[in-house]
């Protein structure tokens, strides 16, 4: 209970207005959320979980609440059993398990917390996951997250990405250490090694070795190389071209590519002229003429096909560190980065 009294009271905080009531004006902008922990790990009790909200927007529903309240960008708040957190389209949360564990919930995702005990310098969360998150999981620190999807339960161990509902089912990718799991339905269990990427749905299940085919471990590079065959753009021209976010000149560009570049081919539109491909950290499409492949049977996406790409904004750099394992950097994977977070405390 006490916790959620400390919830009610610190849902609107302000870091800065936090910090510098403690005399804390100026410190590195990836410093200002382990401040907020620290300030909220004093006030902390035993039932709940400190979090920061990195982007905007993000919305709170307190357990045996039927309405939710906003948070804004900077807000600190504290997170316990029952409690929901949704993101919206460019909203993102911060949440620290332990000195070291973090969890990064990601945008257009939710959360809904089944449990969370602290003794000491453990900690145990348990959630039901719609969407996508990212775990930095430090066994030494004494931290442990449990994660229910519509298919499994995954134990990630190390750093892990979670996807649920991607391309139909739910993917686990492991940059370092490994991620345990136990299927709902079929009761299989196994364990995903870093470099590997594991799909699935109510029928398949899709275990593949990442760290020689894909330059990170993302679900889309995992798509690609299981569902996808090996092409390659052909352009005659000096230009880059245009990959699209629907088949069709009317579709909005997300990305070029250069004649020579390796893509999957994974599908073709109704009218059998523009095919769609992986790139970088998800899908696009292209005209077929600027393609080279040999293979075909792919399935038929409509005319109207509208691909929905993440793209993040305002990333700080604590974010960063967990991010960019799985999605590259802005040089490698230009699709997905659209600004980062200057400091809004200074440089000092």
């Amino acid at each position: 209970m006490m916790g959620h009294i400390l919830n009610a009271r610190f849902r609107s905080v302000n870091i800065r207005e936090c910090c510098a009531h403690l005399g804390l004006r100026r410190f590195w902008f990836s410093g200002n959320i382990f401040a907020a922990f620290l300030l909220l790990s004093q006030f902390s009790a035993p039932s709940a979980a400190p979090l920061v909200i990195t982007a905007e927007t993000v919305t709170v529903t307190r357990v045996g609440a039927s309405n939710s309240f906003e948070l804004r960008q900077d807000a600190i708040s504290l997170l316990g059993t029952g409690d929901i957190v949704r993101t919206g389209s460019r909203g993102r949360v911060l949440v620290d398990l332990a000195e070291g564990s973090l969890l990064l919930i990601m945008p257009e995702s939710e959360i809904r917390v089944t449990g969370f005990e602290r003794v000491g310098r453990s900690s145990r969360l348990t959630i039901h996951l719609d969407g996508h998150i990212i775990a930095q999981i430090n066994e030494d620190d004494d931290a442990v997250l449990v994660v229910d999807t519509g298919f499994l339960r995954v134990s990630p161990h190390g750093l892990t990405a979670l996807w649920t509902d991607y391309e139909g089912g739910d993917v686990i990718t492991v940059h370092d250490g490994s991620a345990d799991y136990v299927h709902h339905l079929s009761s299989e269990s196994g364990s995903v090694s870093a470099g590997e990427g594991f799909y699935t749905d109510a029928e398949i299940a899709h275990h593949s070795l990442l760290s020689s085919a894909a330059p990170y471990p993302h679900a889309a590079q995992l798509i690609g190389i299981w569902r996808g065959c090996d092409g390659t753009i052909v352009n005659t021209g000096s230009d880059a071209l245009n990959l699209r976010v629907g088949p069709g000149l009317a579709s909005s560009v997300i990305g070029y590519s250069d004649s020579g570049d390796s893509v999957q081919v994974l599908g073709v539109n109704q009218a059998g002229s523009w095919y769609r491909v992986q790139r970088f950290s998800g899908f696009g499409w292209m005209r077929g003429f600027y393609l080279s492949f040999e293979c075909a049977g792919f399935p038929v996406y409509p005319n109207t096909q509208v691909e929905q790409n993440l793209e993040l904004r305002d990333v700080q750099s604590v974010e960063f560190a967990l991010i960019q394992p799985f999605y590259g950097t802005p040089v490698t994977n230009p699709w997905v980065y659209r600004t980062f977070r200057e400091s809004p405390y200074g440089d000092g």
